[in-house]
C-alpha cells in the first residue's frame, strides 16, 4: 500500500513539472515575440532622385535640414538658412534614401522598451510629388548591430548601426558650404623708399 506521504511527494513533483513547463513556454513565447525576422525593406519609399527635403531632429531639439530647389541645388534651411556644401548635402539625401532594414520585428515589444515611446531621433523626408514620410529612431538592439526604427505606422524594424550613425553625424557636422578664403596679395607696384644722403665713395 502506498503511503499518504508518497502521494503528496508525487503531487508536488507533478506541480513542479507543470510550473517548469509553464515558465519555459512563457520564455519561449517572449523570445519569439522579440526575435526579428531577417528582411530587407526600405525605411523611406523613395529614391535619391525624388528626395526634395530632409530634416533630422534629436530629442533635445537639435535640428539640421536641407532642401533642393528647382535647379537641383541644395541649401541648408535649419538651424538657419545658408548655403550648403552640394556634395555633403547630396550625401545626406542619399544616406536617408538608402536606409534599409536588416530585419522586421514580427511581434514588437512595448515602444518604451526599444526607445520609440520617446524617440531619440525623428527623420522627415519630403519628396518631389509633395508627399512626406516620417521615421523615428529608438535605441540600439541588444547586440548593438542596429537601431530600432519605425516609419509612418509601418512595421518596427532594425536598421544597421553603421548606416544610421553615418546619417546622424550630420547633426554635429551639417553640410554647410565652406567659407571662401580671401588671399591678400601684396602690392608690388608700390614705389621703393628713397635713400637720402650722399653715398660714401
Amino acid at each position: 500500500m502506498i503511503r499518504r506521504t508518497t502521494w503528496v511527494v508525487l503531487a508536488l513533483f507533478v506541480v513542479l513539472i507543470g510550473v517548469y513547463w509553464f515558465i519555459q513556454r512563457q520564455n519561449k513565447t517572449k523570445a519569439q515575440a522579440t526575435t526579428p525576422t531577417p528582411s530587407s525593406q526600405p525605411v523611406f519609399v523613395t529614391g535619391f532622385e525624388t528626395v526634395q527635403a530632409v530634416r533630422l531632429e534629436d530629442s533635445s531639439g537639435k535640428i539640421v535640414a536641407i532642401e533642393k530647389d528647382s535647379q537641383g541645388n541644395w541649401s541648408l534651411t535649419e538651424p538657419e538658412a545658408e548655403a550648403a556644401d552640394q556634395d555633403k548635402a547630396s550625401t545626406m539625401a542619399s544616406q536617408v534614401s538608402n536606409f534599409r532594414s536588416l530585419a522586421i520585428i514580427d511581434n514588437p515589444p512595448a515602444l518604451d522598451a526599444v526607445g520609440l515611446a520617446t524617440p531619440a531621433y525623428t527623420v522627415t523626408v519630403d519628396t518631389v510629388d509633395g508627399s512626406q514620410q516620417i521615421a523615428t529612431i529608438g535605441s540600439l538592439t541588444p547586440t548593438s548591430s542596429g537601431y530600432y526604427v519605425e516609419s509612418d505606422g509601418g512595421p518596427m524594424m532594425v536598421v544597421a548601426k553603421t548606416a544610421v550613425d553615418g546619417f546622424l553625424a550630420n547633426l554635429d557636422n551639417p553640410p554647410i558650404a565652406p567659407t571662401p578664403t580671401v588671399e591678400i596679395t601684396p602690392d608690388l607696384t608700390e614705389a621703393a623708399p628713397e635713400i637720402s644722403g650722399t653715398p660714401t665713395p
